[in-house]
């Protein structure tokens, strides 16, 4: 049998649950490089845990409750699931988004969070950082190296002013 995914496929809406369905007998592939999984792929048998985020700072801080000063959704489970999969063996933790609100006008990938805004999960915590333009490994990374790979996936019209602010 094939896993069953929903939503199917296509741009997902911030909140949107993603589910992968299988009867057990399946193997599900991944890669964490942009490319098509093949059988080859690494298969997937850890906890993966995928959230979402308003913003990330430059050291890999998530802010997913308030934009503005202005309340915007919870803590839920983020903190438990990204726990969970970070300390499970071979886990690994996603925080996907696109890389501009607001008509592309804003970085969602910030050199600092919002003021006031909360830390809903600690950069010690993060390994993965996903948007449209590639993937940030953070775990184990020094603050300019996390600095470096978070810009490296950020809108190319913010990359040269987050890399500024971090001092790259």
């Amino acid at each position: 049998a094939t896993p069953t995914f929903s939503p199917v496929a296509g741009a997902i809406a911030f909140g949107t649950t993603v589910t992968i369905t299988s009867s057990g007998a399946d193997n599900i592939y991944y890669t964490t490089d942009g490319s098509t999984p093949t059988t080859g792929s690494t298969v997937y048998s850890t906890a993966v845990a995928i959230n979402s985020a308003l913003q990330i700072d430059l050291w890999g801080q998530v802010n997913a409750e308030m934009v503005g000063g202005v309340q915007i959704g919870s803590v839920g489970g983020q903190v438990d699931f990204v726990r969970g999969a970070s300390r499970s063996p071979g886990g690994k933790s996603v925080i996907a988004l696109l890389s501009t609100a607001g008509e592309g006008k804003y970085s969602r990938i910030v050199s600092r969070l919002d003021p006031g805004a909360p830390i809903t999960t600690s950069r010690n915590e993060l390994h993965y950082v996903v948007t449209e333009y590639g993937i940030a490994d953070l775990r184990g990374k020094t603050l300019s190296q996390r600095a470096r790979a978070l810009a490296a996936v950020a809108h190319p019209d913010f990359r040269r002013e987050l890399e500024r602010a971090a001092g790259l």
